[in-house]
């Protein structure tokens, strides 16, 4: 079973988010989707391969594990990530449309199903420190504002000026 935090960010907070998480090792900010099977790392969030999948990222700590596999989605003509087999965490962005800001998340599986032995096994100790590592890091940086979902401080302030959270 995954594990997930919650959390609304501006841009100004996702930098400073991004920059913890970039220190914590060999850090690999992948797109979601590609149109080949190879992912190559991302400098700018907005370089996104395919602009359907500009808001959902890869994060991919090579320090950790290099496990990295690639599935065709054929029917849609693209690429991702096997998430279940692969020691990614999934990094949705929060956004802003309007005076309105969307919910944005960081997710992780920390199992996957080995298929000849039909076990769910557990992924390197290492992934799962280092997801909870940037959990800690949300957790301690931002506003709790229910169970599992926070505010980065610039987010903090647009909530104060009137944003509706979605």
């Amino acid at each position: 079973m995954g594990k997930q935090v919650n959390f609304y960010m501006t841009v100004e907070d996702e930098a400073r988010f991004l920059g913890f998480v970039r220190s914590t090792g060999d850090v690999a900010i992948l797109p979601y989707a590609s149109p080949t099977r190879d992912f190559k790392p991302l400098q700018n969030l907005s370089d996104s391969p395919i602009p359907k999948f500009a808001g959902a990222f890869w994060l991919q700590n090579r320090s950790v594990s290099e496990n990295l596999v690639v599935r065709s989605v054929s029917a849609q003509g693209y690429f991702t990530v096997d998430d279940d087999r692969s020691s990614v965490i999934q990094f949705l962005r929060s956004g802003l449309k309007e005076k309105t800001m969307h919910r944005g998340r960081i997710w992780a599986e920390f199992k996957y199903l080995d298929d000849e032995r039909k076990l769910f096994l557990p992924k390197e100790a290492g992934f799962s420190e280092w997801y909870a590592t940037i959990a800690k890091w949300i957790r301690k940086n931002y506003k709790r504002l229910e169970d599992l979902i926070y505010a980065g401080p610039g987010a903090e302030k647009l909530i104060e000026e009137g944003f509706t959270l979605k």
